[in-house]
């Protein structure tokens, strides 16, 4: 994958960390955890961010707020399940402290808002899981 790609699938993830709950919500099919796949795709992204660094494609201080947002991804709930479920993306504080935490990122990245673009992305579904477990 070249650097560009992985810029935009890091800009896409950002994006959709920003986007209101039902954006996020409707981005991933039925029988996954949506709450988990949201951070997972931001996550899974973040492997790329020194080398867009290095390669002058995202600055410093973009790198800084995609690493304050990975922070507070990791305290998350401060270990409580319900944090993960449908309904916390639509109404807990936390996530809308992460939205907006996602939203200063792409400012800085000098990104828009907008819907993210996520056709690179392949599920699995799982028997064991409904609509809003967590």
């Amino acid at each position: 994958m070249d650097l560009k790609q992985k810029l935009k699938r890091l800009v896409a993830s950002v994006q959709l960390l920003a986007a209101e709950a039902e954006v996020q919500l409707s981005a991933f099919p039925a029988g996954v955890c949506k709450a988990d796949e949201i951070v997972l795709t931001f996550d899974d992204c973040l492997v790329f961010l020194q080398e867009l660094v290095d390669a002058g494609l995202l600055s410093v201080d973009a790198r800084d707020q995609l690493q304050r947002i990975n922070g507070r991804i990791s305290k998350l709930g401060d270990g409580k399940d319900s944090v993960w479920s449908d309904s916390a993306v639509r109404k807990d504080p936390e996530w809308a402290e992460l939205r907006q935490l996602a939203m200063a990122a792409l400012e800085e990245m000098s990104e828009t808002q907008q819907a993210p673009e996520l056709g690179w992305m392949a599920f699995v579904r799982s028997a064991n899981r409904t609509e809003d477990s967590g």
